[in-house]
Protein backbone atom coordinates (compact mmCIF):
# COMPACT_ATOMS: atom_id res chain seq x y z
CA UNK A 1 0.00 0.00 0.00
CA UNK A 2 1.36 3.40 -0.94
CA UNK A 3 2.22 5.91 1.75
CA UNK A 4 -0.28 8.47 0.50
CA UNK A 5 -3.59 7.82 -1.21
CA UNK A 6 -5.02 10.49 -3.49
CA UNK A 7 -8.35 11.65 -2.05
CA UNK A 8 -11.21 13.45 -3.78
CA UNK A 9 -11.14 17.19 -3.02
CA UNK A 10 -14.40 17.00 -1.06
CA UNK A 11 -12.66 14.86 1.54
CA UNK A 12 -9.71 17.18 2.07
CA UNK A 13 -11.63 19.26 4.61
CA UNK A 14 -12.59 16.22 6.69
CA UNK A 15 -9.02 14.97 6.64
CA UNK A 16 -7.71 18.37 7.74
CA UNK A 17 -10.24 18.56 10.58
CA UNK A 18 -9.18 15.08 11.79
CA UNK A 19 -5.49 15.96 11.61
CA UNK A 20 -6.04 19.30 13.36
CA UNK A 21 -7.88 17.57 16.22
CA UNK A 22 -5.04 15.06 16.50
CA UNK A 23 -2.33 17.75 16.56
CA UNK A 24 -4.32 19.65 19.20
CA UNK A 25 -4.39 16.42 21.26
CA UNK A 26 -8.18 16.33 21.14
CA UNK A 27 -8.01 12.57 20.77
CA UNK A 28 -11.71 11.84 21.34
CA UNK A 29 -12.65 14.12 18.45
CA UNK A 30 -9.72 12.92 16.36
CA UNK A 31 -10.67 9.25 16.81
CA UNK A 32 -14.26 9.96 15.75
CA UNK A 33 -13.20 11.90 12.66
CA UNK A 34 -10.54 9.37 11.69
CA UNK A 35 -12.93 6.46 12.18
CA UNK A 36 -15.43 8.22 9.93
CA UNK A 37 -12.76 8.54 7.23
CA UNK A 38 -11.89 4.83 7.44
CA UNK A 39 -15.56 3.81 7.43
CA UNK A 40 -15.97 5.86 4.25
CA UNK A 41 -13.09 3.95 2.70
CA UNK A 42 -10.65 6.83 2.90
CA UNK A 43 -7.28 5.39 3.79
CA UNK A 44 -3.63 6.23 4.17
CA UNK A 45 -0.84 5.07 6.41
CA UNK A 46 -0.99 8.38 8.29
CA UNK A 47 -4.73 8.07 8.88
CA UNK A 48 -4.28 4.54 10.19
CA UNK A 49 -1.45 5.45 12.55
CA UNK A 50 -3.24 8.52 13.90
CA UNK A 51 -6.44 6.53 14.45
CA UNK A 52 -4.65 3.83 16.46
CA UNK A 53 -2.78 6.41 18.54
CA UNK A 54 -5.96 8.39 19.21
CA UNK A 55 -7.83 5.31 20.40
CA UNK A 56 -4.94 4.33 22.65
CA UNK A 57 -4.80 7.84 24.11
CA UNK A 58 -8.47 7.58 25.15
CA UNK A 59 -7.95 4.07 26.56
CA UNK A 60 -9.98 2.34 23.86
CA UNK A 61 -7.46 -0.47 23.60
CA UNK A 62 -9.78 -3.22 22.38
CA UNK A 63 -11.05 -1.05 19.52
CA UNK A 64 -7.49 0.05 18.77
CA UNK A 65 -6.43 -3.62 18.61
CA UNK A 66 -9.14 -4.46 16.07
CA UNK A 67 -8.12 -1.60 13.80
CA UNK A 68 -4.40 -2.24 14.23
CA UNK A 69 -4.66 -5.87 13.18
CA UNK A 70 -6.92 -4.98 10.27
CA UNK A 71 -4.32 -2.46 9.09
CA UNK A 72 -1.35 -4.74 9.74
CA UNK A 73 -2.07 -6.91 6.70
CA UNK A 74 -2.04 -3.85 4.42
CA UNK A 75 1.60 -3.01 4.94
CA UNK A 76 5.12 -4.32 4.63
CA UNK A 77 8.60 -3.13 5.53
CA UNK A 78 8.94 -0.16 7.89
CA UNK A 79 5.21 0.56 7.80
CA UNK A 80 4.43 -3.00 8.92
CA UNK A 81 6.95 -2.66 11.75
CA UNK A 82 5.32 0.59 12.91
CA UNK A 83 1.84 -0.97 13.09
CA UNK A 84 3.21 -4.20 14.63
CA UNK A 85 4.94 -2.21 17.37
CA UNK A 86 1.62 -0.54 18.13
CA UNK A 87 -0.07 -3.96 18.34
CA UNK A 88 2.57 -5.11 20.81
CA UNK A 89 2.07 -1.97 22.88
CA UNK A 90 -1.70 -2.55 22.91
CA UNK A 91 -1.19 -6.10 24.16
CA UNK A 92 0.97 -4.68 26.94
CA UNK A 93 -1.76 -2.24 27.92
CA UNK A 94 -4.25 -5.13 28.01
CA UNK A 95 -1.84 -7.27 30.09
CA UNK A 96 -2.03 -9.86 27.32
CA UNK A 97 1.60 -10.87 27.46
CA UNK A 98 1.30 -14.28 25.80
CA UNK A 99 -0.24 -12.82 22.62
CA UNK A 100 2.37 -10.07 22.69
CA UNK A 101 5.08 -12.74 22.68
CA UNK A 102 3.41 -14.60 19.82
CA UNK A 103 3.29 -11.43 17.72
CA UNK A 104 6.90 -10.60 18.61
CA UNK A 105 7.96 -14.06 17.44
CA UNK A 106 6.18 -13.48 14.13
CA UNK A 107 7.92 -10.13 13.66
CA UNK A 108 11.30 -11.63 14.56
CA UNK A 109 10.95 -14.03 11.63
CA UNK A 110 11.07 -11.00 9.34
CA UNK A 111 14.09 -9.01 8.23
CA UNK A 112 13.89 -6.20 10.79
CA UNK A 113 16.51 -3.64 11.84
CA UNK A 114 18.96 -4.84 14.51
CA UNK A 115 18.01 -2.13 17.03
CA UNK A 116 14.31 -2.95 16.69
CA UNK A 117 15.04 -6.67 16.98
CA UNK A 118 16.94 -6.12 20.24
CA UNK A 119 14.13 -3.95 21.58
CA UNK A 120 11.33 -6.45 20.97
CA UNK A 121 13.46 -9.39 22.15
CA UNK A 122 13.79 -7.54 25.44
CA UNK A 123 10.02 -6.98 25.46
CA UNK A 124 9.46 -10.69 24.81
CA UNK A 125 11.61 -11.56 27.84
CA UNK A 126 9.60 -9.16 30.01
CA UNK A 127 6.36 -10.67 28.71
CA UNK A 128 7.54 -14.17 29.54
CA UNK A 129 8.43 -13.14 33.09
CA UNK A 130 4.96 -11.64 33.50
CA UNK A 131 3.33 -14.79 32.15
CA UNK A 132 5.36 -16.94 34.57
CA UNK A 133 4.09 -14.78 37.45
CA UNK A 134 0.52 -15.08 36.14
CA UNK A 135 1.05 -18.83 35.82
CA UNK A 136 1.98 -19.07 39.49
CA UNK A 137 -1.25 -17.28 40.42
CA UNK A 138 -3.26 -19.71 38.29
CA UNK A 139 -1.53 -22.69 39.89
CA UNK A 140 -2.35 -21.29 43.33
CA UNK A 141 -6.02 -21.24 42.28
CA UNK A 142 -5.64 -24.74 40.84
CA UNK A 143 -4.31 -25.89 44.21
CA UNK A 144 -7.54 -24.66 45.81
CA UNK A 145 -9.66 -26.35 43.14
CA UNK A 146 -7.69 -29.55 43.77
CA UNK A 147 -8.41 -29.37 47.52
CA UNK A 148 -12.10 -28.78 46.82
CA UNK A 149 -12.17 -31.49 44.14
CA UNK A 150 -13.81 -28.92 41.86
CA UNK A 151 -13.18 -30.55 38.50
CA UNK A 152 -14.80 -27.86 36.35
CA UNK A 153 -12.57 -25.21 37.92
CA UNK A 154 -9.56 -27.49 37.48
CA UNK A 155 -10.29 -27.71 33.75
CA UNK A 156 -10.96 -23.97 33.44
CA UNK A 157 -7.76 -23.03 35.27
CA UNK A 158 -5.66 -25.50 33.30
CA UNK A 159 -7.05 -24.06 30.06
CA UNK A 160 -6.14 -20.59 31.30
CA UNK A 161 -2.63 -21.73 32.25
CA UNK A 162 -2.10 -23.29 28.80
CA UNK A 163 -3.07 -20.03 27.11
CA UNK A 164 0.05 -18.44 28.66
CA UNK A 165 2.34 -20.66 26.55
CA UNK A 166 4.96 -21.09 29.29
CA UNK A 167 7.07 -24.10 30.17
CA UNK A 168 5.62 -26.50 32.77
CA UNK A 169 7.63 -26.81 35.98
CA UNK A 170 8.00 -29.21 38.89
CA UNK A 171 5.03 -27.67 40.71
CA UNK A 172 2.76 -28.63 37.81
CA UNK A 173 4.31 -32.11 37.67
CA UNK A 174 3.30 -32.80 41.29
CA UNK A 175 -0.39 -32.65 40.30
CA UNK A 176 0.13 -35.75 38.17
CA UNK A 177 0.38 -37.77 41.36
CA UNK A 178 -2.63 -36.34 43.24
CA UNK A 179 -5.77 -38.49 43.35
CA UNK A 180 -8.02 -35.43 43.60
CA UNK A 181 -6.86 -34.06 40.25
CA UNK A 182 -9.25 -35.09 37.48
CA UNK A 183 -7.66 -37.66 35.11
CA UNK A 184 -8.39 -35.43 32.11
CA UNK A 185 -6.53 -32.57 33.77
CA UNK A 186 -3.61 -34.94 34.31
CA UNK A 187 -3.66 -35.75 30.60
CA UNK A 188 -3.64 -32.05 29.81
CA UNK A 189 -0.69 -31.48 32.14
CA UNK A 190 1.24 -34.38 30.66
CA UNK A 191 0.60 -33.08 27.13
CA UNK A 192 2.17 -29.77 28.13
CA UNK A 193 5.33 -31.58 29.22
CA UNK A 194 5.36 -33.46 25.90
CA UNK A 195 4.79 -30.23 23.97
CA UNK A 196 7.83 -28.64 25.62
CA UNK A 197 10.02 -31.74 25.06
CA UNK A 198 10.58 -32.26 28.78
CA UNK A 199 13.50 -34.70 29.10
CA UNK A 200 13.43 -35.45 32.83
CA UNK A 201 11.40 -38.41 34.21
CA UNK A 202 8.11 -37.62 35.91
CA UNK A 203 5.58 -39.84 37.70
CA UNK A 204 1.89 -40.04 36.96
CA UNK A 205 -0.79 -41.76 39.00
CA UNK A 206 -4.14 -42.71 37.46
CA UNK A 207 -6.72 -45.26 38.56
CA UNK A 208 -4.37 -46.77 41.16
CA UNK A 209 -1.63 -47.25 38.58
CA UNK A 210 1.72 -45.46 38.69
CA UNK A 211 4.03 -44.92 35.76
CA UNK A 212 7.32 -43.06 35.44
CA UNK A 213 7.85 -41.60 31.99
CA UNK A 214 10.08 -39.21 30.10
CA UNK A 215 7.63 -36.93 28.22
CA UNK A 216 10.06 -36.33 25.39
CA UNK A 217 10.04 -40.06 24.65
CA UNK A 218 6.29 -40.53 24.16
CA UNK A 219 3.81 -39.46 21.49
CA UNK A 220 0.71 -37.35 21.88
CA UNK A 221 -2.42 -39.25 22.88
CA UNK A 222 -3.98 -38.95 19.40
CA UNK A 223 -0.81 -40.41 17.85
CA UNK A 224 -0.83 -43.61 19.92
CA UNK A 225 -0.54 -46.70 17.70
CA UNK A 226 -3.11 -48.63 19.78
CA UNK A 227 -5.73 -45.90 19.27
CA UNK A 228 -5.06 -45.64 15.53
CA UNK A 229 -5.24 -49.42 15.14
CA UNK A 230 -8.55 -49.55 17.01
CA UNK A 231 -10.10 -46.80 14.87
CA UNK A 232 -8.88 -48.47 11.68
CA UNK A 233 -10.41 -51.77 12.78
CA UNK A 234 -13.83 -50.07 12.85
CA UNK A 235 -13.83 -49.24 9.12
CA UNK A 236 -16.46 -51.91 8.49
CA UNK A 237 -18.81 -49.98 10.81
CA UNK A 238 -18.10 -46.69 9.00
CA UNK A 239 -19.18 -48.24 5.70
CA UNK A 240 -22.39 -49.74 7.11
CA UNK A 241 -23.43 -47.04 9.60
CA UNK A 242 -21.48 -43.71 9.60
CA UNK A 243 -23.49 -42.38 12.54
CA UNK A 244 -22.59 -45.36 14.71
CA UNK A 245 -18.96 -45.06 13.61
CA UNK A 246 -18.83 -41.39 14.70
CA UNK A 247 -20.18 -42.35 18.13
CA UNK A 248 -17.64 -45.17 18.50
CA UNK A 249 -14.83 -42.89 17.34
CA UNK A 250 -15.74 -40.31 19.98
CA UNK A 251 -15.90 -42.99 22.67
CA UNK A 252 -12.46 -44.26 21.63
CA UNK A 253 -10.93 -40.80 21.85
CA UNK A 254 -12.58 -40.12 25.22
CA UNK A 255 -11.34 -43.46 26.54
CA UNK A 256 -7.72 -42.99 25.49
CA UNK A 257 -7.65 -39.32 26.48
CA UNK A 258 -8.80 -40.09 30.02
CA UNK A 259 -6.48 -43.10 30.42
CA UNK A 260 -3.37 -41.56 28.82
CA UNK A 261 -0.53 -42.52 29.11
CA UNK A 262 -1.91 -45.89 30.25
CA UNK A 263 -3.51 -48.22 27.71
CA UNK A 264 -4.85 -51.77 27.71
CA UNK A 265 -2.65 -54.70 26.77
CA UNK A 266 -2.43 -55.95 23.21
CA UNK A 267 -4.05 -59.19 24.33
CA UNK A 268 -7.22 -57.20 25.06
CA UNK A 269 -7.55 -55.72 21.57
CA UNK A 270 -10.34 -57.95 20.24
CA UNK A 271 -12.31 -57.76 23.50
CA UNK A 272 -11.94 -53.97 23.51
CA UNK A 273 -13.00 -53.74 19.87
CA UNK A 274 -16.17 -55.69 20.68
CA UNK A 275 -16.78 -53.57 23.79
CA UNK A 276 -16.59 -50.32 21.83
CA UNK A 277 -19.01 -51.65 19.23
CA UNK A 278 -21.55 -52.57 21.92
CA UNK A 279 -21.02 -49.31 23.85
CA UNK A 280 -21.52 -47.35 20.62
CA UNK A 281 -24.78 -49.14 19.90
CA UNK A 282 -25.94 -48.42 23.45
CA UNK A 283 -25.34 -44.70 22.90
CA UNK A 284 -27.01 -44.77 19.50
CA UNK A 285 -30.30 -46.23 20.76
CA UNK A 286 -30.04 -44.42 24.14
CA UNK A 287 -30.60 -47.66 26.00
CA UNK A 288 -28.58 -50.72 26.83
CA UNK A 289 -28.54 -53.32 24.08
CA UNK A 290 -29.15 -56.74 25.55
CA UNK A 291 -26.27 -58.86 24.32
CA UNK A 292 -24.56 -61.83 25.93
CA UNK A 293 -20.94 -60.96 26.64
CA UNK A 294 -18.33 -62.46 28.90
CA UNK A 295 -17.19 -60.72 32.07
CA UNK A 296 -14.03 -59.36 30.40
CA UNK A 297 -15.97 -57.53 27.67
CA UNK A 298 -18.51 -56.36 30.24
CA UNK A 299 -15.68 -54.83 32.29
CA UNK A 300 -14.34 -53.05 29.21
CA UNK A 301 -17.81 -51.66 28.44
CA UNK A 302 -18.06 -50.34 31.99
CA UNK A 303 -14.61 -48.74 31.69
CA UNK A 304 -15.56 -47.13 28.37
CA UNK A 305 -18.68 -45.64 29.95
CA UNK A 306 -16.67 -44.42 32.96
CA UNK A 307 -14.09 -42.71 30.75
CA UNK A 308 -16.85 -41.14 28.67
CA UNK A 309 -18.51 -39.83 31.83
CA UNK A 310 -15.22 -38.46 33.18
CA UNK A 311 -14.50 -36.76 29.87
CA UNK A 312 -17.93 -35.17 29.60
CA UNK A 313 -18.00 -34.14 33.27
CA UNK A 314 -15.51 -31.36 32.65
CA UNK A 315 -15.92 -30.81 28.91
CA UNK A 316 -19.59 -31.47 28.02
CA UNK A 317 -19.55 -29.37 24.82
CA UNK A 318 -16.07 -30.26 23.65
CA UNK A 319 -14.83 -29.82 20.13
CA UNK A 320 -12.97 -33.07 19.53
CA UNK A 321 -11.21 -31.63 16.51
CA UNK A 322 -9.56 -28.93 18.57
CA UNK A 323 -8.69 -31.21 21.49
CA UNK A 324 -7.28 -34.06 19.45
CA UNK A 325 -5.63 -31.96 16.75
CA UNK A 326 -7.83 -33.30 13.95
Amino acid sequence: MDNIVLFPKRNNKNIKLAYDAFEAQHYEEASQRLEALVENDIHSFEIHVKLIISLMKIQQFHVAKEYAFDFLDLYSGDQYITIAEMCIQIYFELNDYSNARMLINEVLEMDVPFEFREKIQMLAAICYEQDVLNGKKILAALEQAYKEQNYVDQWRLMYKWKSLHIKPDQQLATYLQHDAIHPMIKTDILLEFIKHSHSEPIKINKFNQVMQIVPNDISYVWEQAYLEKLISSMEFVEQKDPTLFNIIENLVYHYFYVLFPFEPGQDQFEALQRAFYIAGRNHLVLQEVEELVDSNIATHIENIQTCHYLYMSVHPESDLGSIFGR
